[in-house]
């Protein structure tokens, strides 16, 4: 849930609306004995075979533009440049885009970093990266791909190990994404902030 409001009466009434959802008797808690007993009375269905009959390929997205939070974040992040600093940090709420912004605002920026702890998170950024930059070459560092490219997806649990990290020269990247940056004081995150 995401409140983009100064009143204090729009705030309490989506607590309350929150709260009455809680509420409902239909709400139980989720536990490892709900979801098996859920998986035992699940009946899977098979997925439709569509194999010859889509005609046409989808033409491609046009690319998207940031919205009215994003356009605020990103005169933030270019006046703190300007000013001659060279670290941000962006706070926003679940939903509200902080992928998307850094891949608006790496536009500038030539060689890229991106680092997540969840190859899901990976995953989602490759696609968003896509649609802003279609034209860079990506690369993937995890566990499983140790690819090159401009923009350089990595696991924080690969690129965290000494032996990888020194793959790359201090400086190779020009923009550098921690995505979930409350885990940088892990072990890990302070290796790779400090390389």
């Amino acid at each position: 849930w995401n409140l983009h409001s100064a009143s204090p009466g729009d705030l309490r009434a989506v607590e309350g609306a929150f709260e009455a959802l809680l509420a409902d008797p239909r709400v139980v808690p989720l536990t490892d004995g709900w979801i098996d007993a859920y998986t035992a009375r699940r009946k899977a269905r098979p997925l439709p075979d569509f194999a010859g009959k889509i005609a046409n390929a989808e033409p491609p997205k046009e690319a998207p533009e940031p919205h009215g939070i994003q356009i605020e974040a990103l005169a933030a992040l270019a006046a703190t440049r300007r000013d001659g600093h060279h670290a941000g940090l962006v706070v926003l709420a679940t939903g509200l885009g902080k992928t998307w912004l850094s891949a608006f605002d790496s536009r500038g920026f030539d060689r890229v970093l991106f680092v997540a702890h969840r190859e899901e998170i990976l995953a989602q950024a490759i696609a968003t990266y896509r649609q802003i930059r279609p034209e860079a070459r990506f690369g993937r560092y995890s566990g499983t791909a140790k690819e090159e490219g401009e923009i350089v997806f990595a696991s924080i649990q690969t690129l965290g190990r000494a032996e990888h990290l020194r793959r790359f020269a201090p400086a190779e990247f020009d923009y550098i994404v921690v995505d979930e940056f409350h885990h940088a004081s892990a072990a890990s995150y302070r290796g790779l902030l400090g390389h």
